[in-house]
């Protein structure tokens, strides 16, 4: 399609361009606005009156905020993307990554348009099994910009880039006005858990996130807690934790969001080198830094828009960073042609700890920043500020406004992620993701099925996912797990040779289009526990040598514990040989469960049991026994938040079918104190029962005894 073309420029306009072209060859550009107020120094953020501050509230929100367990897959938390060590943004988004890029408006990447965003979660369903993602197919959603700050986020009267989270704080779950005012943290904050690319599974809803954490250990994936915060969690649960600080132990969405909204509000950074300086100490800033901030609020304009303490006014504008049908901005809240390509102005405190700057994290720099309005923005439309236009510093000008930003402005409290920015190691970076080794067995085109674990693989998780996907869609797989390292892929193990092995019926088209998920509860076992498992796919593919294509292998190790809430299962019992084609087993349901696993194993010891199967009932059957073969069975309950415990086992087996006794011999008055008997041995009979009678008919008979031998 061709642009449209403009409209005849005048000759009126042409003067007028001419002159503007010639001032902006002369570094001149619009002339600079009035000096601005005196800066003042920063005090802490204002506080709702319906959610007043305590150290129990900023606690409790501390661990929410960082506790992963809050998004579906216990793999993100709202910490991940508002890291201090980013200047409270998303240290994961670089430039150029294909992990944290997202296609942009044309839905194609590569391209001009493409946003640098925060990573999220595999598209996932409630069942915890993974979907294909248009775009990021089997891998991590990214958001469609980049990450705002959370650091000096509570004074703000509206968050995120469009403003949409407002100062009024409605229950997400009734839409009842709790705050109505001052409340932009807690708006904010309800949002990222109930969407399905940042936190969710999709369909979520608050209702299922307040059973996720009432059922929850705090923080039980996190490597590491910063002291003080685990000396007040003190090994309680959240319920414990929810009484404390809100009277009673119900755990509700306004109170999960309040107390982290309270976190946030004690996040403030007022210790930088400005504030020294701010306080008369004017040895703070160097004297590069000082020229830097005298252009900041002088000739270089940007205090018309970061102005006051904390270097923001809190409005939107559009400055011709992208086209504005790119992202409408402002636009979308307020329905106003005046915010098309509207943003919200961000504070520069910290700013020169951010890894990427601007709405799509398009600038990788500060120094591309500088240049960025030195030059007057790149792209035009009739609402763009006035303030954006060419400015005309020198390289040394500019080196000093990069001076300014990258350290005047850095609390280095932030910086060192010391208190109160201090932070629990979480998950994601600790060292305790399953790793992929080795390779895989490709098919004759050279598409290897690739293995996807990244989720924790906590004791007690009752959803750990592994998926699939660049396999032969349609295609029969099994997922194999065990504990001793798998063959090389070019064999299926047998059923009984590992621990786990499941059959899954691939979704999809065609070769490299297929893909699946099992999602397998994790039992809480403290045998377990410290044990390292190995992972790998195997996919029937006519295409792949000897018909079977495989994954590389995922090894993890399972840590931790889980609330430790759900009962394991009580009193298990296994019939002995009452069946010739089966063992049936049955338990007492376990109060919260909504599944049981069942396990099978060669003796008492959990660890060398193998999973049979699950059930929605509190009974089972297991048909693949074989005659003779006397079995410890286990059965571990699942909730929506937890696996239990293995119950204590029970012994069962299958009957043995015996062929009738052949060759009976008794004797006949050969001695004079007995009767002499002897048959044929039976195939699998360990003893025999003899019974004597008067007539043929057995039932009129009498039992002897048992013997062992066939005399």
């Amino acid at each position: 399609m061709k642009p449209a073309l403009s409209p005849p420029i005048s000759l009126v306009s042409v003067a007028i361009l001419s002159s503007f072209v010639f001032d902006v060859a002369l570094g001149q550009g619009p002339p600079p606005p009035p000096p601005p107020p005196p800066l003042q120094p920063l005090n802490p953020p204002p506080v709702p009156a319906g959610n007043p501050i305590t150290e129990a509230k900023a606690n409790l929100g501390k661990a929410l905020f960082w506790d992963e367990q809050l998004s579906a897959t216990r793999t993100i938390s709202c910490g991940s993307c508002h890291q201090p060590e980013s200047g409270g943004s998303d240290p994961r988004s670089l430039l150029g990554d294909p992990a944290s890029t997202h296609p942009g408006a044309d839905g194609i990447f590569g391209t001009a348009d493409d946003v640098t965003g925060s990573p999220g979660v595999i598209l996932n369903r409630e069942d915890g099994t993974y979907d294909q993602d248009d775009f990021f197919g089997m891998t991590r959603q990214v958001t469609g910009r980049y990450t705002p700050s959370a650091i000096n986020a509570g004074y703000a009267s509206s968050l995120f880039w469009d403003g949409r989270a407002t100062s009024t704080f409605r229950d997400p779950v009734t839409n009842a006005v709790i705050l109505n005012a001052g409340a932009a943290l807690e708006s904010q904050a309800a949002g990222p858990p109930v969407s399905s690319v940042e936190m969710a599974h999709q369909g979520r809803d608050w209702g299922q996130i307040e059973a996720r954490v009432a059922g929850s250990k705090p923080l039980a994936v996190a490597a590491s807690l910063p002291t003080a915060l685990e000396t007040w969690i003190a090994g309680r649960n959240y319920p414990a934790l929810f009484e404390e600080v809100f009277g009673d132990s119900t755990v509700t969405a306004a109170r999960i969001i309040m107390a982290i909204a309270t976190y946030e509000r004690t996040l403030f950074s007022n210790q930088a080198p400005i504030d020294a300086f701010i306080a008369g100490n004017t040895n703070a800033l160097t004297a590069q830094e000082q020229q830097g901030l005298d252009i900041f609020r002088g000739i270089g304009r940007c205090a018309a828009c970061h102005g006051g303490s904390r270097f923001t006014d809190d409005d939107f504008h559009y400055i011709g960073v992208r086209p504005v049908a790119e992202d409408l901005g402002r636009f979308a809240v307020t329905g106003a042609n005046a915010d098309r390509g509207r943003m919200k102005t961000p504070s520069l405190r910290n700013v020169g700890l951010r890894g990427e700057f601007m709405h799509n994290g398009r600038f990788a720099t500060l120094t591309d920043v500088v240049n960025f309005y030195d030059r007057g923005g790149d792209f035009n439309a009739p609402n763009r500020d006035p303030a954006i236009g060419p400015i005309g510093l020198t390289i040394a000008q500019r080196n000093a406004l990069v001076a300014f930003l990258t350290n005047a402005l850095t609390d280095p409290r932030v910086a060192s992620e010391a208190a109160p920015f201090d932070r629990p190691v979480m998950f994601e970076g600790s060292g305790r993701q399953a790793f992929i080794n080795g390779s895989g067995t490709p098919r004759s085109t050279g598409l290897e099925p690739r293995i996807v674990a990244t989720e924790p693989p906590l004791s007690g998780n009752p959803s750990f996912t592994i998926g699939l996907d660049n396999a032969l869609g349609g295609a029969e797989s099994i997922l194999v797990i065990d504990d001793a390292p798998i063959g090389d892929g070019s064999v299926i193990p047998a059923a009984g040779e590992v621990k786990y092995r499941i059959p899954v019926t691939l979704a999809g088209n065609g070769a490299g289009n297929g893909f699946g998920s099992v999602s397998l509860p994790i039992p809480g076992e403290a045998s377990l526990v410290g044990r390292t498992w190995h992972a790998r796919w195997y996919v029937l593919d006519a295409g792949a040598a000897a018909g079977v294509a495989a994954s590389a292998t995922a090894t993890f190790s399972v840590f931790g514990a889980s609330a430790g809430v759900l009962a394991a299962p009580a009193n298990l019992s296994a019939s002995d040989g009452d069946s010739e084609e089966e063992v049936t087993l049955s338990w007492e349901a376990a109060s919260g469960a909504v599944s049981y696993e069942i396990f099978r194993g060669p003796d008492s010891n959990f660890a060398n049991a193998l999973r049979l199967g699950n059930s929605a009932v509190p009974s089972y059957a297991d048909t693949t026994a074989d005659p003779g073969e006397t079995w410890s069975y286990f059965v571990v309950a699942v909730s929506a938040t937890e696996s239990s415990a293995a119950s204590a086992p029970d012994t069962g087996f299958v009957a043995v079918t015996l062929s009738p006794v052949t060759g009976l011999s008794a004797s006949d008055g050969t001695f004079g104190d007995k009767v002499r008997l002897s048959w044929t041995a039976v195939d699998g009979a360990t003893v025999y029962r003899v019974y004597r009678g008067e007539t043929d008919a057995f039932g009129d008979s009498t039992d002897l005894g048992t013997v062992l031998e066939t005399t």
